[in-house]
Order: C-alpha cells, then sequence, then structure tokens
C-alpha cells in the first residue's frame, strides 16, 4: 500500500518498479502472520504434525498474489496508475467511478481485501499472544528482569514480546493514521527503521530457539566470534567458561577426554594425578631442613596449618609479619627461600588445595560457596586462580576426579 502511494511523479522504470513491489508485498506479507503461528508451535516443542490452518500461510498469498497478477494484465499498467494517482489525491470513494472495470477489481484486490486480510490475520496473533500470555504466565517483570537485572527469560516469552511490538507498528500502518505517516517522511522513515530493528531482533533470537530460556550474555555471545588474534584467548577462554556451567557431567568428561589428546604430557598433569589434593603436602615436604629449627618459620607454619590463616580473604603480607611481630621484608625473604614461591603465590597455592577438599566432600556446593569458604573475594576471582594453578577449570577438575574415582570401582 505504501508502495503504491508513492507512484506519483516517479519515471516510468520506478512506476514498473513500484508496482511490481506491490504484487510482491501482496504475495509475502499475508504468509507471516500463519507462519509466525509455525514457529512459535515449534519452539514450545507442539504441533509437530501439521495444523489444517498453517495452510493459510500458503494458501491465502496465493489466492491475493494470482489475482493481483491477472488484474494487473487485464487493466494495463496505465489504467491502474490512473486508478492510483486517482485514489491517492482524492481518497478512497475515487475509486467508485472504476466499478465494473478490471482496475476496480484490481484496487479491490490490492488494498480493500489486502488491508482486511492482514487486519483479521493481526487480531488472530494477537488473541494467540493473549491465550498464550495467559497460559505460560508471562509478565512483563520479566522482560524488565532479562534486561535490567541480567536474568532469564523464556525464548517464547521474549519473542512475543518482540512480536507484539512489531505488531503495534503494522497496526499503526495499516490504520487512519497512513495519511499522516505518508506525508510526513521523517515519521515514516522512523517507523520503517523501527520495524526494521525489531524484524532483526526477531530473526536474531531466532537463532536460540532450542533453548528454553536466555540471558543477555548469552545473546551477546554470538558476537564473541568476531575476535582478533589479540583478544582470541580471553574471548575463548570466557565463552568456554560459560559453556561448561551449562555442561553436564557427562559431556565434561568427554571435554576432558578431549583435552588430553590435544595437550602436552606436562599440561595434563594436573587433571591425570587428582587422585587426592597433594599441592601443599608437596609444598611443606620441599622445605629445607635449614628451616626446621627457625623459631619464626615454626610460627609461620603454625598459623598456615593450625590455624589456617590463608582462609581470610583480604590476607596480606603486613597481617602475617604482625602476627608473626616481625617485618614484611623478612618474612617475604623467608617464604622465598623457603617455598621457592611468592606470598601470594603461596597464599593461592593453599586455598586452591583446600578447595580441592571443599569440592570433594560438597559436590552439591556452589563456586560462590567455594569461594566464600576458601577466601577468595569472588567466584570469578577463584575460577581465574584455580586455572593458573592446576591448569583447568574447576567443573573440568571434578569431572576428572569424578572419572578417576569411576576407574578404581
Amino acid at each position: 500500500m505504501f508502495l503504491a502511494n508513492g507512484v506519483l511523479n516517479t519515471p516510468g522504470a520506478e512506476k514498473d518498479l513500484k508496482l511490481a513491489a506491490l504484487i510482491a508485498e501482496q504475495i509475502i506479507t499475508p504468509c507471516v502472520i500463519p507462519l509466525t503461528i509455525m514457529y512459535f508451535r515449534r519452539i514450545r516443542n507442539i504441533g509437530r504434525e501439521q495444523h489444517p490452518l498453517e495452510l493459510l500461510w500458503i494458501v491465502v498469498p496465493v489466492i491475493l498474489g494470482t489475482a493481483a497478477i491477472l488484474l494487473f494484465y487485464l487493466s494495463g499498467k496505465e489504467s491502474i496508475l490512473n486508478l492510483l494517482v486517482d485514489t491517492r489525491a482524492n481518497g478512497f470513494s475515487a475509486a467508485e467511478k472504476y466499478r465494473g472495470r478490471p482496475e476496480y477489481v484490481f484496487y479491490v484486490t490490492t488494498h480493500m481485501l489486502y488491508m482486511a486480510t492482514i487486519i483479521i490475520q493481526v487480531i488472530w496473533l494477537l488473541i494467540y499472544f493473549v491465550i498464550l500470555g495467559r497460559k505460560e504466565r508471562f509478565s512483563i517483570k520479566n522482560l524488565f528482569r532479562f534486561l535490567l537485572r541480567g536474568g532469564k527469560i523464556r525464548v517464547t516469552e521474549l519473542q512475543s514480546d518482540v512480536t507484539i511490538a512489531i505488531l503495534v507498528i503494522i497496526i499503526i500502518q495499516v490504520s487512519s493514521l497512513l495519511d499522516y505517516t505518508v506525508l510526513h517522511t521523517a515519521l515514516n522513515i522512523t517507523i520503517a527503521l523501527l520495524l526494521g530493528v525489531l524484524l532483526y531482533l526477531f530473526c536474531y533470537i531466532a537463532l536460540f530457539g532450542a533453548k528454553r530460556t536466555i540471558s543477555l550474555t548469552e545473546m551477546q555471545n554470538a558476537w564473541r566470534y568476531n575476535y582478533d588474534e589479540a583478544s582470541k584467548q580471553s574471548v575463548v577462554e570466557k565463552m568456554l567458561t560459560e559453556l561448561l556451567d551449562d555442561a553436564e557431567e557427562e559431556a565434561l568428561i568427554r571435554i576432558q577426554m578431549r583435552i588430553g589428546e590435544n595437550l602436552h604430557l606436562d599440561q595434563l598433569r594436573a587433571t591425570e594425578t587428582i587422585e587426592e589434593p597433594e599441592m601443599a603436602q608437596q609444598i611443606f615436604s620441599s622445605v629445607a631442613e635449614s628451616w626446621e629449627e627457625d623459631d619464626l618459620f615454626k610460627r609461620f607454619q603454625c598459623l598456615l596449618l593450625d590455624e589456617k590463616i590463608f582462609l581470610q580473604p583480604r590476607l596480606s603480607l603486613v597481617d602475617v609479619a604482625d602476627r608473626l611481630n616481625s617485618n614484611t621484608s623478612y618474612v617475604s625473604k623467608m617464604i622465598n627461600n623457603a617455598y621457592n614461591l611468592s606470598f601470594p603465590e603461596l597464599i593461592n597455592t593453599l586455598r586452591i588445595d583446600y578447595a580441592e577438599q571443599y569440592i570433594l566432600s560438597n559436590r552439591d556446593a556452589k563456586q560462590t560457596e567455594i569461594a566464600e569458604k576458601c577466601g577468595f573475594l569472588s567466584a570469578s576471582s577463584f575460577n581465574t586462580i584455580f586455572k593458573r594453578v592446576t591448569g583447568v577449570t574447576p567443573k573440568i577438575w571434578m569431572a576428572s576426579a569424578d572419572r578417576q574415582a569411576k576407574l578404581k570401582k
């Protein structure tokens, strides 16, 4: 309809294109709403067998399109252009003087009947969404939580919200505001751009149609594949971490085995020797004998082994030196010489050792809980340090431990 209204004062070639676009619109647009309902039935995992009403997506466009094409050739291009110019200048009532002629039937088919078809389909789709929303308990709060708080929302609900926004724009376009939007170019362009964005968003969300729920972070994952060499490692690591969070135990075991086939032996040592946590024992057994009689060293060992001071989240070298009534320089030198580690490396290694034991005895613990119990300030810092110390993420480590436990049985 918009394309037909634009045939005024345009060269002949452009008029031909716009008339062709008018017929194409007659064929394509009525397909959209029945196909939309088919799509929603698929992502809800119902209606695998075709419903009779779904045939409307092909029947209605074929009827309207065939009628428009036949009437176009029966009427002739010039007669149709004259009718469109007349109705554009004088309103719909101007078409009455063409009554009984093929171009009048063409006008009824491509305008009145087409508009009636679209309005009926839009109302049909709105009723469908009202019933669907009540049945699935959709809520505007879910959308706000998804947009503002990073929460998850069902794909069906998110697509419903986008589709309703598209329908609102379509209703505006076929309503009494039609002449106003055509005459005001800026508004017409704005509506067209908004409709284009919403249609793109609908198609983009459809990529996640197999998932039940989705978050903004997951929607952003597709863009991450556009990385360069400089950002590749950090981007891939972040994607893997998020994917592992969703993975089941069997999948994790298969991944661990696949990693084992591709990594060098020394890189795999952390995953192949996880029979029980041994890092702390290895650290303390490597202490030089010359330190065993040192009173400061013994008191430091007591803080680590007996009081487990390393579990304090904000522990610093200053705190340890104060507890030992010594200075930071001497304590730092003692740690470096005795353990061949810096103070942060020693503390983080002991925390990871403790975390491994905690994981094995608390299989259902969340990563935030593990991080808190083991002295880390956040789950993200726990994940980063765990991988730095062991060479793998906590989930892969647990999968490897479970696998070895099964092999022992």
